[in-house]
């Protein structure tokens, strides 16, 4: 319950954090703002790892998990689109052994994401989805493009 309870902490500072951002009338950079993508990554990567080391999810699986991610990272950088990517299975999992394990607090989560998507659902549709698709269509073509520069045609058989 205390790991739920955290992440709904954090979750909701991340919320808070950029809603205060985006209504903001001083236009301004910052390094945390900067590295929004890292923090929300290590986030996930901290829940992968204690699901983990918990029992809930194999280590050897976890590890690979990782590995296969950070090679991904290597490869096509570290682009939003695959930055949620990254997340998204280690968040599905949590959410998944929370209400299997402590349905009474696991729920919380599910109500947490509702809210929020209500919250902030006149961005979500508009912006938060076509702008995923979109920078994962920008990573896609990047990989053809790096491809069809080595000499290796992504179209062919």
């Amino acid at each position: 319950p205390l790991v739920i309870w955290l992440t709904i902490a954090a979750w909701t500072s991340d919320v808070l954090d950029g809603t205060l951002a985006r209504t903001s009338r001083r236009v301004r950079r910052t390094w945390v703002g900067e590295q929004d993508l890292i923090f929300d990554m290590v986030i996930g990567a901290a829940l992968l790892i204690y699901l983990a080391t918990a029992g809930f999810v194999n280590v050897w699986l976890a590890g690979a998990y990782l590995g296969f991610s950070l090679l991904g990272f290597w490869r096509f950088g570290l682009t939003p689109a695959l930055g949620k990517l990254f997340q998204a299975p280690a968040y599905a999992w949590f959410i998944f052994v929370s209400l299997r394990e402590v349905p009474q607090v696991g729920v919380w989560l599910v109500a947490w994401i509702v809210i929020a998507v209500i919250a902030t659902w006149p961005r979500f549709p508009r912006q938060t989805i076509p702008g995923f698709l979109s920078e994962a269509g920008k990573t896609w073509q990047r990989r053809d493009k790096d491809r069809d520069e080595t000499g290796i045609s992504s179209r062919s058989p």
